[in-house]
Order: C-alpha cells, then sequence, then structure tokens
C-alpha cells in the first residue's frame, strides 16, 4: 500500500484501498487521515514507487449514486 505523506514529508498514514476509478479515469484511494489533515479540500502526498503523487481529500461517494428511493 501507498504512503501518504504531508507537503513537509510527514507520514500521515497508509492507503486502505486504491484502485484506477472507470467512472472517473483517475486513481482514487481511501485512508484513514489525522483529524488536521482530514478537511475536504487538503492536499497530501501519495508516495507511489519512489514519486509523490499530490492527491485531494473528498467526500464519499466518489461518484453521486443515479438512483431514487420511492417513499413507501
Amino acid at each position: 500500500p501507498a504512503t501518504l505523506l504531508s507537503e513537509a514529508g510527514e507520514v500521515l498514514a497508509q492507503v486502505d484501498s486504491g484502485l484506477l476509478s472507470p467512472v472517473l479515469n483517475q486513481a482514487i484511494a481511501m485512508a484513514y487521515l489525522p483529524l488536521a489533515f482530514s478537511s475536504v479540500g487538503t492536499i497530501v502526498y501519495a508516495q507511489v514507487r519512489d514519486k509523490k503523487v499530490a492527491m485531494q481529500v473528498c467526500a464519499t461517494p466518489f461518484v453521486p449514486h443515479r438512483y431514487h428511493r420511492a417513499l413507501a
């Protein structure tokens, strides 16, 4: 799993789950971040094959659902 880093290079967390989203056509990942870095819009960096890749914290679901629940 990839390691998540702050801009200063401090280790924040490990990616729990990550993959290439066929709908978004980009990589997505989930991780438990420290509270100080968990605000939506915060930029963190993933260490992937000796490169720092910028990632942005966003809310879930990554893709909005398109179904409608009928009222019971």
